[in-house]
């Protein structure tokens, strides 16, 4: 007996003192593996055809209560494309496919001043057809986007911003489970854009100024992220156990204002799936996939969201998750940090 006294007393210390030692050391793990990942180089958005204007990370979040979203009714005065093209382009379009919002303007949230503490945004009425319009303009002219691109890296932000065509804002947001799997979704013959085609995770347009004040008043960031969870794939901000704005910036060439958001799930991926079935946009997704949060999975998703081609599983790659899925990367200890 006086032999395992010693064996008694040091399994009594471990089981006091671990927990008091586990919790800090696991912080301090997932606070380096964020750090790392954000240092990790990643390829220039330029090839998928997206310009960054701000983005964030898990230690420098966009709060809430940090935006601040008008809406606008200057004048248009786009300088991006010849306007008589796009006139023409307009012309040639007989469904409008509804309102929706267009950028006009942004200040980001630099919090080098007290102006600066506020990400500002305003928002002026579209149709779905200026997208359209637009994205028919770059794709008759392959030199155009690169072009832009040129202009976009050189020329001062907020005129580019101020100068920009009608179009539509989009939002893709990603979304892992609480049996930490990514969710992937392949769109159906019934949308209009990009059929056929997988996303790393649901996609939203945001609604036009007039639908937005129906539904309780201009809709910001997040509130787009969460009608885009609820809509898409049945999942309420009860279910949500974080929510991340990563990104803003242009889709080039649809003049696409783009939003990227990232989120932890607390259902697992069978009921996910089940709600998606249920949803009110189920009738947008042909086809519901898992993914394991791996790096290499993420390149490949990247990069073949880059040169157009089927990936190892024979699954084509919108330009959307090419960008998710090289962004994530950043995020990834946050996530399962739950």
């Amino acid at each position: 007996m006086d032999e395992q006294i010693p064996l008694i007393f040091f399994g009594w210390f471990l089981g006091l003192f671990t927990p008091l030692v586990y919790i800090p050391i696991r912080r301090m793990w997932i606070k380096w593996r964020a750090h790392r990942d954000e240092r990790e180089p990643g390829a220039a958005l330029d090839s998928l055809g997206f310009f960054t204007l701000n983005s964030w990370s898990p230690y420098r979040q966009l709060e809430r209560s940090n935006v601040d979203v008008a809406l606008s009714s200057e004048d248009w005065n786009q300088t991006w494309v010849p306007q008589e093209l796009l006139d023409e382009a307009l012309v040639s379009i007989l469904d409008s496919g509804g309102p929706s919002s267009s950028l006009r303007s942004l200040k980001v949230d630099h919090r080098e001043s007290n102006q600066g503490m506020k990400l500002s945004l305003s928002y002026a009425k579209s149709e779905y057809k200026d997208f359209i319009a637009v994205g028919k303009l770059f794709e008759s002219d392959a030199d155009r986007t690169a072009r832009l691109m040129q202009r976009l890296h050189s020329d001062n932000a907020a005129d580019m911003v101020a100068g920009s065509p009608r179009s539509v804002t989009a939002m893709n947001v990603t979304v892992l489970s609480e049996d930490l799997l990514l969710l992937v979704l392949r769109r159906s013959a019934a949308v209009r854009t990009s059929q056929n085609e997988w996303t790393l995770g649901p996609n939203e347009t945001m609604l036009g100024p007039g639908e937005q004040q129906q539904v309780g008043g201009v809709e910001g960031p997040f509130q787009l992220a969460e009608r885009c969870l609820k809509e898409e794939i049945g999942v309420g901000l009860d279910d949500v156990s974080f929510l991340g704005i990563s990104w803003v910036g242009y889709n080039v060439p649809g003049a696409i204002c783009h939003w990227l958001a990232h989120t932890r799930i607390r259902l697992r991926s069978d009921e996910i799936t089940r709600r998606i079935r249920e949803s009110h946009g189920g009738f947008e997704v042909d086809a519901i996939g898992w993914m394991k949060f791996d790096h290499n999975a993420l390149d490949e998703i990247r990069q073949r969201s880059e040169d157009r081609k089927l990936d190892s599983q024979s699954r084509y790659w919108n330009r959307t998750a090419g960008l998710a899925a090289q962004d994530i990367r950043r995020w990834k200890s946050r996530l399962l940090a739950g």
